[in-house]
């Protein structure tokens, strides 16, 4: 969903898919930084004109990718969009565009979309985030599986679950951190 999102921001920019990517990454081998970038990197990969001008690891933490994209942002004249593989990075990456006052130049999106008023819902509120996309946690409904388990008798787990993400962008952010947000629910 991010890639495809990264592909329509752009054609919507150049009038073709075009541009050039930052792609923040997370912990290297961890199973979501592996799903996030190929995700990602299946749809881009389809589009030779866009493409990934640099791929810092920044290990999740915000600070990490706030040092990784100003070094990134001395090297590279034009970036398009930074892809952090969660919220913190990309707002790392806007703190680091901002502090050398090209924030304007680029868009932002993160995966997560939670976290309260620091997370990426309300910082695509805020403007900061052109999106982020929630990421399913399998805890959830593994609580779920587990309470049918429990309370229905027969009742056989499937193999496999596809959970879905969601897109959230400035057209339903507040909605859903009413939704995805204890503070929201206050």
């Amino acid at each position: 969903m991010a890639g495809k999102f990264i592909v329509d921001r752009l054609t919507e920019k150049y009038g073709k898919p075009t541009g050039k990517v930052v792609a923040m990454r997370g912990l290297l081998g961890v199973e979501g930084e592996i799903n996030r970038d190929r995700g990602a990197r299946e749809v881009l990969d389809r589009y030779p004109e866009i493409r990934i001008v640099a791929d810092p690891v920044a290990d999740w933490i915000q600070a990490k990718a706030k040092d990784r994209m100003t070094e990134v942002l001395r090297t590279q004249p034009q970036i398009d969009v930074v892809y952090g593989h969660n919220d913190p990075m990309a707002i790392g990456a806007y703190l680091a565009a901002k502090e050398l006052g090209r924030e304007k130049e680029m868009v932002f999106v993160g995966v997560d979309g939670l976290g309260g008023s620091a997370g990426g819902i309300k910082k695509v509120m805020d403007g900061i985030l052109a999106a982020t996309f929630v990421y399913p946690l399998c805890v959830d409904k593994t609580v779920e599986i587990a309470d049918k388990i429990l309370h229905q008798p027969g009742f056989r787990p499937e193999k496999e679950y596809l959970l879905d993400s969601v897109m959230v962008t400035p057209d339903n952010a507040a909605e859903l951190y009413k939704k995805f947000t204890v503070e929201g629910m206050n």
